[in-house]
């Protein structure tokens, strides 16, 4: 499998887009179990990769929490070099880093400035339409903040 990123930096935080995957097999990307991300979860037990995009075996387990009657759900990441379904080497590349800390500034003060029109208007028709951009605009820059994942057949039903 090969994949194709480019590397979003903004301000201190860092975020990869998939730009291109060349697929070993529908397998590993309809898995659940398999995710791509960066970073490093707390729980991981490979700390020599944080912070680089990488192929991921995700654990998920239920945890007792000793002083509730409540679980936790705590999930464990496990990098992998190669498909588990077909063996095919894992290979990720950053075609393109950009800076993207000015766009996401520009966005950010627009939204700011919706927001101060949504406080000072007494129209509910307004509100109503001010909230909409406001979330629309927020959707916009959360996304630029995560990291792209695989897209699942089921998820596109």
């Amino acid at each position: 499998m090969k994949i194709k990123v480019e590397k979003w930096i903004i301000d201190d935080e860092i975020s990869y887009k998939i730009l291109e995957i060349k697929k070993c097999c529908n397998k590993l990307t309809n898995s659940k179990s398999i995710s791509v991300n960066s970073g490093c979860d707390y729980y991981s037990e490979f700390d020599d990769e944080c912070g680089d995009f990488t192929v991921k075996l995700v654990r998920e387990v239920e945890e007792p929490i000793p002083w509730e009657q409540d679980a936790e759900t705590r999930f464990y990441y496990e990098n992998i070099k190669y498909c588990p379904f077909c063996g095919e080497r894992i290979t990720i590349e950053i075609v393109n880093t950009i800076d993207k800390t000015e766009e996401y500034d520009k966005l950010d003060s627009e939204l700011e400035e919706l927001w101060q029109k949504c406080y000072d208007t007494d129209s509910k028709k307004d509100d109503k339409e001010l909230k909409c951009k406001i979330t629309e605009l927020s959707n916009k820059l959360n996304n630029m903040l995560i990291n792209d994942d695989f897209e699942r057949e089921d998820e596109k039903l």
